[in-house]
């Protein structure tokens, strides 16, 4: 891991303390438990109520979840540092569809709006707009509304998302 990478991650760990971790109770139902844990570096500390600390494999459902919180992490930086704005914009677009179970020409809801693409991606506003257009225009895409996404060619979404890797 670099410097700056080890840096990345650090930041974000000292920012955030608490997450909420889905878990069942003994009779089965479902229930959110909420962990709360501190860092020394790169080593994370969990802590939770002696209730939830009961929870069976709750300790190896607390580092697959961090695990993929700095994995996730790790990979959103490395795409703010390597990638191209409009390589930026088609993995963000990927990734939502993705998560929205997305099929090619069917629309699928964009959870935030421009401004907040465009914070999340490190870039402004007008160039998320441009390249969304150009994406458009390329007929990857097709935007039915403001909140709306049509991928076109998931084929060409996910080759210029993996550009810049």
């Amino acid at each position: 891991m670099t410097p700056e990478l080890r840096d990345a991650v650090l930041g974000i760990l000292d920012k955030h303390r608490i997450m909420t971790l889905a878990t069942n109770r003994p009779d089965g139902w479902p229930q959110a438990t909420v962990v709360g844990y501190a860092n020394d570096g790169l080593k994370i500390y969990c802590f939770v109520s002696r209730l939830s600390s009961s929870m069976p494999n709750l300790r190896g459902r607390l580092l697959v979840l961090l695990s993929q919180r700095l994995l996730g992490m790790q990979d959103h930086l490395v795409m703010l540092g390597r990638k191209t704005a409009k390589e930026r914009v088609a993995s963000f677009l990927l990734h939502i569809a993705e998560r929205s179970d997305a099929e090619e020409d069917v629309p699928f809801e964009l959870p935030m709006s421009r401004q907040d693409v465009a914070d999340y991606l490190g870039l402004t506003i007008e160039t998320v707009c441009r390249m969304l257009t150009e994406l458009k225009r390329e007929r990857i895409i097709a935007i039915p509304s403001l909140s709306q996404v049509v991928v076109n060619d998931m084929d060409a979404l996910q080759a210029l998302s993996e550009a810049g890797e």
